[in-house]
């Protein structure tokens, strides 16, 4: 009967360690995903830039750090559709990306990551709020433009967001 026990629970004990092997593995590939989305939306962003001369929200190319945040899956972006004038979130700013505008420049079902939030485009990201970032991707400064995954726990708090830089101030 011992000898049953003690199978039992070094059965339970593998099983919890290859649970959480698992769920490590889950994000591990979440994350690539939400990685691999974020580099197409930059190349997206870059080709809207190409064709229209402005950037993402109608700003004018080779702004680096404002205030407007951007979900990726309106029109206020310019990715997916074209406003005649719109206004991006919290500017107040009304620009028109003209008659060059020849999108989309990308698939809608690219912009929601893994986690079925929509990805944002964060003009100011704070770097150091976010660590596993902070050093690797803000090259020392303290904000930048970036694209963003809330990841998991799908809430702005920074300790879980996924990002990449699109621009970082000189």
């Amino acid at each position: 009967m011992i000898e049953l026990l003690v199978v039992i629970v070094i059965i339970g004990i593998l099983a919890g360690m290859g649970i959480a092997q698992y769920k490590q593995t889950v994000y591990k590939a979440q994350e690539a995903k939400a990685l691999a989305e974020m580099a197409q939306i930059k190349k997206a962003i870059r080709l809207l830039e190409v064709e229209t001369g402005k950037t993402i929200g109608g700003f004018s190319i080779g702004t680096c750090v404002q205030n407007p945040e951007f979900k990726m899956v309106g029109c206020a972006g310019g990715l997916l559709c074209k406003e005649e004038v719109a206004k991006p979130t919290n500017s107040g700013q009304e620009f028109d990306f003209g008659k060059k505008w020849a999108g989309p420049y990308i698939d809608k079902s690219v912009l929601i990551d893994p986690w079925g939030t929509p990805y944002e485009f964060d003009w100011d990201f704070v770097c150091y709020n976010n660590p596993k970032y902070a050093q690797k991707e803000c090259n020392g400064k303290s904000v930048i433009s970036a694209i963003m995954s809330y990841g998991p726990d799908r809430s702005g708090s920074y300790k879980d967001n996924i990002i990449i830089p699109f621009c970082v101030p000189k």
